[in-house]
């Protein structure tokens, strides 16, 4: 399978001017249980990341929970971005495991709002195990957080503002579900990582030569 379906050129003007605002990506990786129907799962699981490191211009604290955020380079595509955001959660190692477990849905791509900004919001579709560890390439600045309830997210006090912010909006505008509806059907479901992909390689040479889109939280 190919990611094609979502790194043509949008269709529409509308999505094209949204696609050129958007200055990042918030990234929820949700889920998939089979056991329950997937999208049948009232309170479904997503991924979490634990902040390492304080960062006042973006409002991080070290010690809280927050899910993949990853500011837009200049000229880069959404795809490119997204992948550029799981950094926070697989290597390479990671991605010889669950790299095929891990599925873009276009049902589950939106966006929204923040500090005045349109930023992508992306849910993913993850259907492998609970069990399997997850390593991000820049251990110094994050680590993975595990599988969190979605209501956890949203009440819990050590979770990041903004992470709580993505996932209502997630939530409420139907991302969530229509991501976990639509996933396995015939052709709205694509891996993220084709075949041989290298997320170190390619966390390199995007942090080497990439310049952030400017934005401030």
């Amino acid at each position: 399978m190919s990611v094609s379906f979502l790194e043509k050129r949008e269709s529409s003007i509308a999505e094209e001017i949204l696609q050129g605002a958007c200055v990042g990506e918030g990234i929820i990786v949700v889920h998939f249980d089979a056991a329950s129907g997937g999208e049948g799962d009232p309170n479904p699981k997503i991924a979490t990341v634990v902040e390492r490191i304080s960062k006042a211009s973006s409002k991080r604290i070290a010690g809280q929970r927050s899910i993949p955020i990853e500011t837009r380079k200049v000229g880069e595509g959404r795809v490119d971005n997204i992948r550029g955001g799981l950094a926070e959660m697989c290597d390479d190692e990671t991605l010889s495991r669950v790299g095929g477990n891990l599925f873009l849905v276009r049902s589950g791509l939106g966006y929204t709002l923040c500090s005045g900004s349109v930023v992508g919001l992306s849910v993913l579709v993850y259907d492998g195990p609970l069990s399997a560890s997850f390593t991000p390439i820049n251990s110094e600045e994050d680590s993975f957080g595990g599988w969190t309830p979605i209501d956890e997210i949203l009440e819990t006090g050590d979770v990041r503002g903004i992470a709580k912010e993505f996932a209502l909006a997630a939530r409420d505008m139907g991302l969530i579900k229509g991501a976990l509806r639509d996933f396995r059907s015939d052709g709205l479901a694509a891996p993220l990582f084709p075949s041989g992909f290298s997320i170190n390689r390619y966390y390199e040479e995007r942090e080497r030569n990439g310049v952030d889109v400017k934005f401030t939280l």
